[in-house]
C-alpha cells in the first residue's frame, strides 16, 4: 500500500550511514525510511523521540514522542490510503 515506507532490521547510527560524524546528529539512530531521501530515526539525546532526517532539512523534525505513537500514525495513514482506493 505504501511501499515507500520500510523498517530496517535494527537501528543504525546515522554517522555509519553517512560515513562520517555530523555535528548535531551524534545521537541519531536510523530505523527506517521511505523511497525518497527521508529517514526515520530515534534521537537518543532527547528521550528517544522519533524524528525524520532528510538531506533537504537543516536538522531533524520531531514526528512522535514514542515509537508506538509513530507506528500508530503510520497505520492511520495506510488505512486512509486503503479507504481512498476502495472509494474509487
Amino acid at each position: 500500500l505504501d511501499a515507500a515506507f520500510h523498517l530496517d532490521d535494527g537501528p543504525e547510527k546515522y554517522s555509519t550511514i553517512c560515513g562520517r560524524e555530523i555535528e548535531g546528529y551524534e545521537g541519531i539512530y536510523v530505523f527506517g525510511g521511505n523511497s525518497s531521501d527521508m529517514l526515520y530515526a530515534f534521537d537518543a539525546k532527547n528521550n528517544w523521540q522519533v524524528v525524520e532526517v532528510s538531506s533537504e532539512l537543516d536538522g531533524v523534525d520531531v514526528l512522535a514522542s514514542s515509537f508506538s505513537d509513530f507506528i500508530l500514525e503510520q497505520l492511520k495513514y495506510i488505512k486512509s490510503l486503503v479507504e481512498r482506493r476502495a472509494a474509487c
